[in-house]
């Protein structure tokens, strides 16, 4: 006989030896679990769903999300549901308990006004932007069965900062020619560019990107994150574009969409680069981008597609 009741604090530990098992398309530790699931404000016990056993033997996990009204995190769209992690043990497989998590959860989403269910793009806090194709096939077709249809179909990307990487001379010819023609610099964030960057945001990219900043920006100047970690560009007085990495993890970046095809993006992000690489990173990847970006962007600066996701939804009737 399975059990499907609501989180509760000790819970964890078990919940997250399940994770690392039987999801290993993904990273998950304690630390983790508790930043990006307990300390969301969006978190409710009642939408975390714990599958045991008649022995107590923990056989489940379901994670599903609404977003709160005042959460404070700058994006709106209460009319969607999220489920970001679900795992059953595999020895407890091909027993309808998948089935009846999902009954579970889903009903527990469309009695809180969701008309559709999203796997699993939801922000701040996804772990991956969807299903990892190559990691969850039996996922993808069991949520097929559910009635969810991919939507879209993003992609990880990363590039190799050899020992001997440099920023290649046409990206310096580009960066003199835009300084000259549209006054373009691009340097680390400063206290001066702090609110311009934000207001930039705001406009040209609302939503969780200007969050995600305020976080970063506050961490550098707390004295925990470097400075070089966000790059602001600038032309004519006015900031045009940004970029962003921690650690070996590169993004969000982006342009202004009147700058945009005159290769403001590549300089800025082969900057972003070149301060990654000083700083010791030999590696460089993001999580997500569409294919279009991808191959425009990204590929001519040596990035290579790692992971397909596919985002999948189901509109609730």
């Amino acid at each position: 006989m399975i059990t499907i009741r609501a989180f509760v604090s000790s819970d964890l530990p078990e919940i997250v030896a399940l994770l690392r098992a039987e999801l290993p398309g993904h990273t998950i530790s304690e630390r983790d679990f508790v930043r990006k699931v307990l300390l969301d404000t969006n978190f409710d016990p009642e939408g975390a769903l714990v599958s045991r056993d008649s022995d107590g033997c923990l056989s489940g996990f379901l994670l599903s999300i609404t977003r709160n009204a005042d959460s404070g995190d700058g994006v709106t769209d209460s009319h969607r549901g999220w489920i970001t992690l679900f795992a059953v043990r595999s020895d407890f497989r091909r027993r309808s308990i998948g089935s009846q998590m999902f009954d579970r959860g889903e009903s527990l989403l469309r009695s809180q006004g969701v008309s559709e269910i999203w796997i699993s793009p939801y922000t701040p806090h996804y772990w991956t932007p969807g299903v990892d194709e190559a990691a969850y096939p039996g996922a993808i077709a069991f949520l097929n069965k559910r009635g969810y249809e991919v939507t879209s179909r993003p992609l990880s990307m990363a590039a190799e900062l050899g020992e001997f990487w440099s920023v290649p001379e046409w990206a310096e010819q580009r960066e003199r020619a835009l300084s000259e023609s549209f006054e373009l610099n691009i340097e680390p964030i400063s206290p001066s560019a702090v609110l311009p960057l934000i207001r930039f945001l705001d406009v040209e990219f609302p939503g969780d990107w200007p969050r995600h900043l305020r976080e970063s920006i506050s961490a550098i100047y707390s004295g925990y994150r470097q400075v070089a970690d966000v790059h602001v560009a600038v032309s004519k007085g006015a900031v045009c574009g940004f970029s962003h990495s921690e650690g070996d993890r590169f993004g969000p970046f982006g342009v202004a969409e009147a700058q945009r095809g005159l290769g403001v993006g590549a300089v800025l992000l082969y900057r972003a680069l070149e301060s990654m690489y000083r700083r010791g990173s030999r590696r460089a990847w993001f999580m997500w981008t569409g294919d279009g970006p991808a191959k425009r962007v990204y590929a001519p600066t040596g990035f290579v597609e790692t992971n397909r996701y596919s985002i999948m939804v189901k509109k609730l009737k």
